[in-house]
């Protein structure tokens, strides 16, 4: 036997359902922002690259730069650069990698069983840096451009007088005091401005907490023949701002995408795109009776066959 099912109950589960939250849209306190800095060393001079990265006027949501893709696809090898300590592995970053270069005319000399069938066609070799940093002005190098210089010089202290000053990576900063101090003394390797100057209005004159992806390409023959002293053909710097705890797994494939049209490009200044994402928050529960009878009676018992 069928039984009816009352709708005194079913009404009020509806109404409390529909009413039990308030759910609003609001901006994020901080926007997730991605910038790329890239630059062909082999097609633009000096002057024009130092111009480029110079320009402090960041280009917002460009749109992509034209390409024509090469006739002949341009095949490369990766290899390891410097690497943070993250939760993506170097053949999964390379994996992501692959299908963002083939864009840009560019493929993986290496095939499914991991050997390089045809060495004679290896064009780049491509070292990829990767992972968490503390950096100051996130943007291509414009000086010391062999396979020798990595993302930072190494490490070490000169002469000054009767003093020795510690040799300072613009770029990648550090002790922003420290900075500014072996600025005040007249120091090149720091930086240009003083430490009391070095948070500025833009925001990016201060260290922060970055993840990066900087691919560094080099030409494979030149490399046989120079070994340390071959010069780079072109390097993609990929920075995102560290604001809310995220991993680099859940962002790599974010920062790959925005970058792939730029990937052997040289770019105006930096290229910078901003994703404002927002939140949503959930109101006081609360359950709604404006449509339910206050006086309603109990439903009478199913009568019994």
């Amino acid at each position: 036997m069928l039984r009816r099912v009352h709708p005194f109950p079913l009404l009020a589960l509806a109404c409390l359902l529909a009413s039990t939250a308030t759910v609003t849209a609001a901006p994020r306190r901080e926007a997730e922002e991605i910038t790329i800095s890239s630059a062909n060393y082999a097609r633009s001079s000096r002057v024009e690259i130092q111009r480029a990265v110079n320009q402090r006027q960041d280009q917002e949501d460009p749109a992509p730069p034209a390409f024509t893709p090469p006739a002949t696809p341009q095949r490369y090898l990766f290899t390891r650069g410097e690497i943070a300590s993250t939760d993506v592995k170097f053949e999964d970053l390379c994996r992501r990698l692959e299908p963002v270069l083939a864009g840009k005319g560019l493929v993986s000399a290496v095939n499914a069983q991991g050997r390089v069938p045809e060495p004679d066609k290896l064009s780049l070799i491509l070292r990829v840096s990767y992972g968490p940093a503390r950096w100051r002005d996130p943007v291509i190098r414009t000086t010391d451009l062999t396979w020798l210089h990595g993302l930072v010089p190494r490490a070490g202290t000169r002469s000054v007088g009767l003093t020795a000053v510690t040799q300072w990576e613009q770029r990648a900063g550090g002790d922003d005091f420290a900075l500014g101090e072996a600025a005040l003394a007249g120091e090149g390797g720091g930086t240009d401005a003083p430490s009391d100057q070095l948070d500025s209005d833009d925001g990016e004159r201060a260290t922060g907490d970055y993840f990066l992806i900087v691919v560094d390409a080099f030409d494979y023959h030149d490399l046989l023949k120079n070994r340390h002293h071959s010069k780079r053909v072109w390097t993609t710097f990929i920075s995102m701002s560290r604001r809310d705890g995220r991993k680099f797994s859940e962002i790599a494939d974010a920062m790959l995408a925005k970058a792939a049209p730029y990937f052997g490009e040289t770019t105006a200044g930096r290229v910078r795109f901003v994703n404002r994402r927002a939140d949503v928050s959930i109101g006081e529960l609360r359950v709604v009776e404006e449509n339910v009878p206050r006086d309603t009676p109990p439903p009478a018992p199913e009568p019994k066959d």
